[in-house]
This record gives C-alpha cells, sequence and structure tokens, in this order.
C-alpha cells in the first residue's frame, strides 16, 4: 500500500499520520521502521491525534509532506471535507484514508475525492507494507 513514496525519486519523504488509534500507529511507524532500514531512504514521519484537525492543518501549511494517512474519525469536520480541502491546497500530496467503521461507499467517495487509497482498520504490516 505505501508503495507509493517508494515511487518517487528521493532519498527523504515526510509522511504525517492522522489517527488516534494509538495500536494503528505503532504499526505504521514500525512499518515505515522497517522501510527505512530495508531501503536506502528515510522516512520523516510524524503524528497527530485525530481531535486535533487545526493542529495537523497548520502542520500542511507550515511543512511539506509526501504522504498522509488519515483517519477517518476527525471531529468537527467531514473526513471527505477535510481531505478535499487537503487535496485542493496542496494537491501533490498523497492521501490515503483509514478507517475502521465506512463502508464501500466511503471508500468510493474518498477515493473520488482525491485518496490514493482506503484502508479498512484494523490492518496489519502485511496489508499496508506488502
Amino acid at each position: 500500500m505505501f508503495n507509493i513514496v517508494r515511487e518517487q525519486k528521493r532519498t527523504c519523504y515526510k509522511v504525517l499520520l492522522i489517527d488516534h488509534d494509538v495500536d494503528q500507529l505503532d504499526i505504521l511507524l514500525t512499518g515505515f521502521e522497517i522501510l527505512q532500514s530495508r531501503q536506502d531512504k528515510d522516512y520523516d514521519v510524524s503524528y497527530i491525534g485525530y481531535e486535533r484537525t487545526d493542529v495537523a492543518w497548520q502542520k500542511l501549511l507550515e511543512e511539506s509532506y509526501d504522504l498522509i494517512v488519515l483517519d477517518s474519525h476527525t471531529p468537527g469536520v467531514s473526513p471527505l471535507d477535510f481531505l478535499a480541502k487537503i487535496k485542493k491546497t496542496f494537491p501533490k500530496i498523497e492521501v490515503i484514508v483509514v478507517s475502521a467503521d465506512e463502508t464501500l461507499d466511503f471508500a468510493t467517495k474518498a477515493t473520488n475525492k482525491g485518496a490514493y487509497s482506503f484502508i479498512k482498520k484494523p490492518y496489519g504490516l502485511e496489508e499496508c507494507f506488502s
């Protein structure tokens, strides 16, 4: 799933994880550490709890990212609206949406709004980093 980052021709990739699920964040952080050890590339990964989309937006305005992993539970704002805002303002940033309870319809809407992909929770290393 995260082959998208590998396809770019740089040696350092900035990744922002926006999620409330600590266990799933740990899986992603571990996966990026494994990728970094296997490849000749660096991954600068930061994360923000889902309740802070305002903080996430501020980080996006201040720093440049290659990839965002966005949990669908974004209080105060529709995840699809937040995705659309990201893609409108930063069209080159790829966004992968993750969710434990969204439907196929939601996944289709997310990809139509510009998401690179959708991952159903819970997920493991194999689903994300194979």
